[in-house]
């Protein structure tokens, strides 16, 4: 038995004839150990250094950029750092405040972007820049905790909600690199 595989945006099909997305107008066959390498390789867990489990589904189980988990994680980032950013002495450093927000909000938004790209390839590139940005976020919070512009537990919680972009969206890059292979 082998399985058909093509890219389509409209129909992912379970059967005999296995459709799965790859790359644009491109046909492959794959023998059943071939289709359970896939499988298994897109249904794995992956172990964080925050002990998360995360497991990958394929592409093609994702319709919209908002079923990734690495955005939602971002989205959360982003909600968290408007908000906290509206304590302490952060409150009233403007420029800081101004480029934090932009920053955690450049991770979410890059893994939306990238989601809309057409390749693979260009959508890792968004990808690795929304996991430079969860990076400038964390090192943004080093100067909070050194010059005492938020709560030790505020820094901590952004700490934790950053590592979880962080893992997440570095997680599908190899995923996403893997599956190229």
């Amino acid at each position: 038995m082998s399985c058909r595989v093509l890219r389509s945006k409209k129909t992912q099909q379970l059967d005999n004839s296995t459709t799965h997305q790859l790359d644009n107008s491109t046909t492959h066959q794959l023998d059943n150990s071939t289709t359970r390498q896939l499988i298994n390789s897109t249904t794995r867990q992956l172990n964080t250094p925050l002990s998360l489990k995360i497991t990958l589904i394929p592409m093609s189980d994702f319709k919209k950029f908002e079923d990734l988990k690495c955005w939602q994680a971002s989205r959360e980032l982003v909600k968290t750092a408007f908000l906290l950013s509206e304590k302490g002495k952060l409150k009233t450093d403007r420029d800081t405040k101004s480029q934090f927000r932009r920053t955690a909000l450049s991770s979410m938004n890059n893994i939306a972007e990238g989601f809309g790209r057409f390749s693979d390839k260009e959508f890792i590139r968004f990808l690795d820049i929304a996991q430079s940005s969860a990076r400038e976020v964390k090192s943004m919070l080093y100067v909070f905790e050194d010059l005492s512009y938020l709560q030790p537990d505020d820094i901590q919680l952004l700490h934790q909600k950053t590592d979880a972009v962080l893992a997440l969206t570095l997680g599908f890059i190899r995923y996403l690199r893997k599956k190229g292979e």
